[in-house]
């Protein structure tokens, strides 16, 4: 088959297609094709100049079409080569593949292959011989006419040519007479045919050719023509006395549909004439006839005449004189068998007349050879009936499901091939058709049957793995006692929990260096969230709440809220690695001693330790702004007073300021002037140190500034976009915040569905943090110009123990040092009963704030309000 590759049709490519249209080998060329030719072993094309010739097989290799490895071992070298109609082709020409044009004047106008010669005419009548193997130029000859067309027959004796006007003559060819030196041929005389437009040779007897002439065919033998025939159909075999020809016609009015109806089949009048005489005649004159005859269709028709009578001597004279040796070896086997019956039954079996075979034998009552005909033929829907019938055992109706199972899944019908192997119990191939079906969750439930097969048990295994069934890939290959195999794809599928736990199961030490390794990449290339994934996916919860914990650190100076998730997630892997260790020990003693050498363990270890904690501080940081936002004083008061517990968390100038700034809006001077004790403590203590980098440069006094803040805080479904987007005027970070000046922090509403804050006006003094030196000095020097360091209330509540009056933001008891709940919403310590308590973090919120909630402020865990303290 030839087709074009580009638009342009400047390349073309040659394909080498089998008997149903599958492609077996392809070459490109680069000319334009105008006639084209086949043969058992070449295929040649050409243009008006250039002739391409690819040899797709040996044809020194003998070929048995039944053989793969014959086939495969006659096409193991193949080649291709160009030669331009002018060159002198010898033997040891070297092949090419450069096309030449515009070379000559005298083009090619058709050509023709015989198994022998390759024979090329070209305009003015010349015509050139060419031998395969190796292509080499052996003749000239002249032709009387311009060709249109041309064939050979089959030992290259004889050539038909078509010329432009529809005149068939046929040319006497002498292989052994061929000169380079062009010679003048004459056709046969009285022989010649108008209005010929199609000329087919016999392939296997070279005096018998087709010929169409207008529409009837005509078949020779010699020049010697039988009866004519009408007939439109285009020949395209001729072959054992038989003429094959298309409808084209009636197939291209619908090419997607051909039917059987458009081939129709020719007989010649020898093959008639031998079929009536092998009925009319004696054997020994049907013998004498064919041989008077001879043609191996006839002497193959007499084989079957006298296998029929049970003639075997003449049978086997007949199949020595057409050269069938698989004939010969049939006829010596029936020979030997003792019964009539039998030998008729296999006559008909090799003629392919398999039902009157089947008949023969349960004539004779042998339903054994019937079952095995059927075993032969592969007619496996047979051999379930003949089973069924009483005529076969369980492993013939075993066999025949798998093979009719691996008839429906060559034709791609997986569900009725997946029915016949379930009731063979082919599991293998099962497991491929269920694979190819995508059902996976049969596929699973296919290891529990398969537990004695480790080989099916590694590919189920396989096969779940590469479609990333982690946890069913596992079950199948520790079923296989290859517990290596489910680590490794439990690795690579980064189910690290589940590597891990296999790991301990089976006493594999090489898991954790692998994820130790694997994280530890991570970590150098700061891909830390990727680390913490890894780590929650191994069950490594100690590690992932120490990587966490890094991450609130990064951001407690840039994004406080940012800060308390990193904290809280922290705190929440950890709280699943103490359950985790209680739930590995049986024995409640030693989950206690585990525990406790655990905790002992993690003391050392800051940052799990404080997991909490960070929560806590900058939950505080955060609260203690949202109350001054929605000008709740005393609250916000309570909250910034615990911010002193979190020095080592938060920034001393970040959480004083706040300390200051929310004792001076609820005119506790008091508080606030302690607060600037601290701030400008830090101030001098970092004009120290940069006085010592600089070289003691004197510091500039700050400016007091005053600054009116107005926060519109309506988060109503109705007004939020638009207030959101005024408080990002004032210079927000985010949605719904509004920046402090004077700080290094930002007033953020971390709850924003309940309801309308009204708008908050306040107007104080502040400092910016790019001033000079002693900004917070001289801050407090204005601000305590005018009022006098006094606390305008400082709330208190009694201790449960004692009855001592403590603050409501301390932590114990200065009398009796009893340590005092907080609550994680006001602040406030808790003194009573009436509380809530959250079951994740256990912190506390006091009964009366409790019920505006619906999950917990500091983890935000959904509340179940029966859980009360």
């Amino acid at each position: 088959m030839i087709v074009n590759t580009s638009a342009d049709g400047s390349h073309r490519v040659v394909q080498l297609l089998n008997a149903i249209g599958s492609p077996l080998e392809v070459r490109m060329m680069d000319l334009e094709p105008l006639v084209c030719g086949m043969n058992s072993s070449h295929i040649v094309v050409s243009d008006e100049e250039n002739i391409y010739v690819w040899q797709f097989r040996d044809p020194d290799v003998v070929l048995d079409l039944l053989d793969p490895i014959s086939v495969q071992a006659s096409r193991r070298e193949t080649r291709d080569r160009i030669v331009h109609v002018d060159d002198i082709v010898r033997p040891d020409s070297p092949p090419s593949l450069v096309t030449h044009t515009a070379v000559t004047n005298d083009l090619i106008c058709s050509l023709c292959l015989s198994e022998e010669f390759l024979f090329v005419a070209r305009e003015s009548g010349l015509l050139q011989l060419y031998r395969f193997a190796p292509l080499h130029l052996v003749g000239k000859m002249v032709l009387p006419s311009r060709v249109q067309s041309m064939a050979a027959n089959s030992n290259s004796t004889r050539l038909s040519v078509v010329d432009v006007s529809g005149i068939m003559t046929v040319f006497h060819i002498d292989p052994m007479k061929l000169s380079l030196v062009p010679q003048k041929i004459a056709p046969e005389p009285n022989f010649e045919h108008k209005d010929v437009w199609n000329v087919r040779w016999s392939k296997d007897d070279p005096e018998l050719f087709a010929v169409l002439e207008k529409s009837r065919m005509y078949i020779f033998r010699g020049t010697e023509a039988e009866e004519p025939v009408q007939s439109r159909a285009c020949i395209c075999k001729f072959k054992s006395l038989k003429v094959r020809a298309l409808q084209l016609d009636d197939i291209m009015h619908d090419p997607e549909r051909p039917r059987k109806e458009h081939v129709i089949e020719f007989e010649t009048r020898e093959l008639r004439e031998a079929r009536q005489a092998l009925q009319n005649l004696s054997m020994k004159e049907a013998y004498m006839y064919v041989e008077n005859h001879p043609h191996p269709k006839l002497w193959a028709l007499l084989t079957e005449h006298a296998l029929a009578q049970l003639d075997f001597d003449h049978a086997e004279m007949a199949v020595v004189r057409s050269k069938d040796y698989p004939a010969i070896q049939f006829v010596k086997r029936i020979k030997t068998l003792d019964d009539p019956q039998k030998q008729r039954a296999e006559i008909h079996t090799y003629y392919g007349r398999f039902d009157e075979a089947e008949k023969i034998y349960k004539e004779i009552d042998r339903k054994d050879l019937v079952l095995d005909l059927r075993y032969r033929l592969g007619d496996w829907f047979r051999v379930v009936q003949l089973v069924q019938e009483g005529g076969g055992d369980e492993s013939h109706m075993q066999r025949a499901w798998e093979n009719i199972g691996d008839f429906y899944a060559d034709r791609q019908k997986w569900t009725k091939a997946s029915q016949y192997y379930t009731q063979c119990r082919q599991l293998h191939k099962l497991a491929h058709i269920l694979f190819l079906q995508e059902d996976y969750d049969l596929l699973a439930q296919l290891i529990p049957s398969a537990e004695h097969d480790k080989g099916l048990l590694l590919k189920i295994g396989e096969m779940l793995f590469a479609v990333g069934l982690g946890d069913e890939a596992s079950r199948a290959f520790l079923a296989a006692g290859e517990a290596r195999l489910a680590v490794a794809g439990c690795v690579q599928l980064h189910q690290w929990d589940s590597a891990v736990a296999i790991a301990e199961a089976h006493k594999l030490k090489d898991i954790l260096p692998q994820l130790a390794r694997h994280t530890k990449s991570l970590i150098e290339s700061e891909r830390l969230p990727e680390a913490i994934e890894l780590y929650r996916k191994a069950g490594q919860h100690e590690e992932a709440a120490r990587l966490l914990a890094r991450l609130g650190q990064r951001a407690a100076a840039t994004d406080p809220l940012r800060a308390k998730k990193f904290y809280v997630l922290s705190a929440l892997e950890i709280e699943k690695y103490r359950k985790k260790k209680v739930a590995l020990s049986d024995d409640g003693t030693a989950a206690v001693d585990m525990l406790l050498s655990e905790e002992r363990a993690a003391t050392s270890e800051r940052v799990l330790d404080a997991a909490w904690r960070g929560a806590e501080a900058f939950h505080f940081f955060l609260l203690c702004q949202q109350h001054i936002l929605h000008r709740n004083l005393p609250h916000a008061l309570n909250v910034a007073m615990r911010l002193m517990e979190y020095d080592d968390l938060i920034s001393p100038v970040d959480s004083y300021s706040l300390i200051a700034l929310t004792a001076y809006l609820a005119k506790n001077f008091s508080i606030c002037s302690k607060a600037f004790t601290r701030l400008e403590a830090a101030e001098q203590k970092d004009a120290q140190q940069q006085n010592q980098q600089e070289g003691g440069t004197p510091a500039v006094a700050g400016q007091l500034q005053f600054i009116d803040m107005t926060m519109d805080l309506d988060v109503s479904k109705q007004t939020g976009v638009a207030h959101r987007n005024n408080a990002c005027s004032h210079g927000a970070a985010g949605g719904g915040s509004t920046g402090l000046s004077g700080t290094t922090t930002s007033l953020q509403l971390t709850n924003r569905s309940k309801g309308t804050a009204l708008a908050t006006q306040f107007k104080y003094p502040t400092v910016s943090l790019r001033e000079p030196r002693r900004r917070f000095a001289d801050l407090a020097a204005k601000i305590f110009t005018k009022h006098k360091p006094e606390d305008n209330s400082a709330d208190r509540v009694k201790c449960p123990k004692c009855d001592a009056f403590v603050k409501e933001w301390a932590s114990s008891c200065a009398r009796c040092q009893k340590q005092l709940g907080v609550c994680i919403f006001t602040g406030r310590c808790i003194t009573t009963e009436d509380f809530w308590q959250c079951a994740v973090c256990h912190h506390c919120i006091i009964d009366v704030e409790g019920d505006r909630f619906r999950n917990c402020p500091l983890c935000h865990t959904p509340m179940k309000h029966g859980a009360r303290g």
